[in-house]
């Protein structure tokens, strides 16, 4: 019918407007990392709840499904926004490279004193890309069917710097079954409020 053609070509044109939004802040992002470093504001929040949020204001495109698990609170000290930009690129870039109907798992736990954020999709993997490169801006995979993604490779470079800000890690690795596994490691904040070395 006339209207699901509308439909159709609506939800094409915001998945569209979202790639681009996302394309511009990573560009905006980058220029002011590169030329005014991280400017953070960190309070104590519950890492669960702020994954929840980002996730709950993501679009992901039709096919695509996102699985979340993060049931446990996981307080930190982070600025609500850097870290908001983190799981929206994590999330984003696995969606990307994901395959036809991607199925991304987003969780969150407590190990030990750190937080840990893991995104992994199901995908071709890294494909022989050297997994600390592609940190860097501008840099993207080798194989064929990354490079004709849309994208200007920036996504993950904010992410490192963003988690850097945060005194924390970010790291991939290929999945045994498949696919890459993106990992955040942030520093837990205790419950008198002193963190195990977090980032003040």
């Amino acid at each position: 019918t006339d209207q699901g053609k509308t439909d159709r070509y609506l939800t094409h044109a915001r998945e569209d407007l979202d790639r681009l939004g996302a394309m511009v802040d990573d560009l905006l992002s980058t220029r002011r990392l590169t030329h005014e470093g991280v400017a953070i504001e960190p309070e104590v929040l519950d890492l669960s709840d702020l994954v929840r949020h980002a996730i709950d204001r993501s679009h992901p495109p039709q096919g695509a499904t996102i699985e979340l698990q993060a049931d446990e609170p996981a307080r930190v000290r982070v600025d609500a926004g850097a870290l908001e930009k983190v799981v929206e690129n994590l999330v984003g870039n696995a969606i990307k490279y994901g395959g036809e109907t991607p199925h991304v798992t987003v969780s969150v736990a407590t190990v030990g004193n750190r937080a840990r954020l893991e995104v992994r999709d199901r995908g071709l993997g890294l494909r022989g890309t050297d997994p600390q490169r592609v940190f860097e801006p501008f840099v993207r995979g080798r194989d064929e069917n990354v490079r004709t993604q849309p994208g200007a490779g920036l996504g993950l470079f904010v992410v490192r710097e963003f988690v850097r800000a945060h005194g924390g890690e970010v790291e991939l690795e290929e999945a045994e079954d498949g696919g890459v596994i993106a990992r955040v490691w942030l520093d837990v904040v205790s419950e008198a409020g002193v963190g195990a070395g977090a980032a003040s």
